[in-house]
Order: structure tokens, then C-alpha cells, then sequence
């Protein structure tokens, strides 16, 4: 009798996308710090940049620890839990900071942060799409 492996929810799912998350928030921490020039158009690059590089990150930190790749179905579980983490770090700074105004509605800042991410796997994907043609991937 052949027994079905069931993958269960583990620790190790959770404490890499809130690695992930800290990382990416302490990479826009030390660009607001160090942006002394407040210019959007590269503003909106590093942001951008900062997704997908935490994105690399984290994917990179699931194949360590599973010694396997995500599949797609991980990997938009593993975006939706980097969400969840990046969105409650960010509110709770913005509430500690007292700027919630700065976002407006917490509508908001989730539709934000989900566009983002998933705007970031895509860019991911193209990127890992292209060194998997050199023998090369990330994850």
C-alpha cells in the first residue's frame, strides 16, 4: 500500500517570508534615510528593485531550506505570506511613526503591497526565465 505524502505548513514557510520582509523593509529604511534628494522617478526604481530583490531572496532562502524549488502554487502562497508580513510591519510603523495619513485607507497600503509583489514575481520569472537559457537559475 502506497502511502501519499502530504506536505504539511511548516515554520520554515513563515520564517522565510518574514526574513524576506524585513529585508526589504530595512532596505526602504536605509534608502529614506539616505535619500537626501526626494526624486519619484528613482524612488519608484528602488522600491521596485527592493521587491524583487527580497523576492530573490526569499525564493532563494525556500530552496536552501527544502533543497527543492517552489512551485507556482508555493510561490504565490509564499507572496501572499511576504504580503501579510510586509503589510503589518509597515502599518505598525506607520502607526508608531504617527503617519497613517500618509496612506490613507488600509486598503490601500494592501493593494499596494499585493501589486507590487506580484508585479515583482513577474519580473522574477523573466529574469530567472532568462538564466535558466544559460544554465544558470536562482531557485
Amino acid at each position: 500500500m502506497r502511502i501519499k505524502f502530504i506536505r504539511t505548513f511548516s515554520y520554515r514557510e513563515v520564517l522565510s517570508a518574514f526574513l524576506a520582509s524585513l529585508i526589504l523593509i530595512s532596505l526602504i529604511l536605509v534608502y529614506s534615510f539616505l535619500n537626501f534628494q526626494k526624486t519619484t522617478l528613482s524612488g519608484i526604481f528602488f522600491l521596485i528593485a527592493s521587491f524583487v530583490i527580497s523576492l530573490i531572496i526569499n525564493h532563494r532562502i525556500y530552496f536552501l531550506e527544502h533543497s527543492r524549488r517552489n512551485n507556482l502554487i508555493g510561490r504565490i502562497f509564499q507572496n501572499i505570506l511576504l504580503s501579510f508580513f510586509m503589510i503589518t510591519s509597515i502599518y505598525s510603523f506607520l502607526f508608531l511613526l504617527n503617519m497613517t495619513y500618509f496612506v490613507g485607507h488600509f486598503s490601500n497600503l494592501i493593494f499596494v503591497v499585493l501589486f507590487f509583489v506580484f508585479i515583482s514575481e513577474i519580473i522574477t520569472s523573466i529574469f530567472n526565465s532568462i538564466l535558466i537559457r544559460y544554465k544558470w537559475q536562482i531557485w
